[in-house]
């Protein structure tokens, strides 16, 4: 019985452990805030949006309806400019506020 119960302490922290260990990576945090500046863009990006990044910064796009020949392209421009605008390294060196979950503006 005392052996269970020290197997499912250790089970309970290497679940704790892992948890705490799904955060985005930097170059998430950089790909989510650019998309975050081209949803608040005046221009807009209509009905498209980035809807995954991938832990090294690819992203795919999405979109809410049937703007995806109108839109999709839209955003794509927006994303270069930004990633044009704000290289990752010089994104890096500015001030980190912590981790910039998504939607979260620096």
């Amino acid at each position: 019985m005392q052996t269970c119960r020290i197997v499912v302490a250790v089970i309970v922290l290497h679940l704790l452990a892992g948890c705490a260990a799904f955060k985005d990576t930097p170059r998430q945090d950089y790909t989510w805030e650019m998309a975050t500046r081209c949803r608040a863009s005046p221009a807009g990006t209509g009905a498209a949006y980035v809807a995954r990044v991938d832990p090294d910064g690819r992203w795919s796009a999405n979109t809410q309806s049937d703007g995806w020949r109108t839109d999709r392209p839209k955003l794509f421009e927006c994303m270069q400019e930004q990633f044009q605008a704000t290289p990752y390294r010089q994104w890096l060196e500015q001030p980190q506020r912590g981790p910039c979950p998504r939607g979260c503006q620096r």
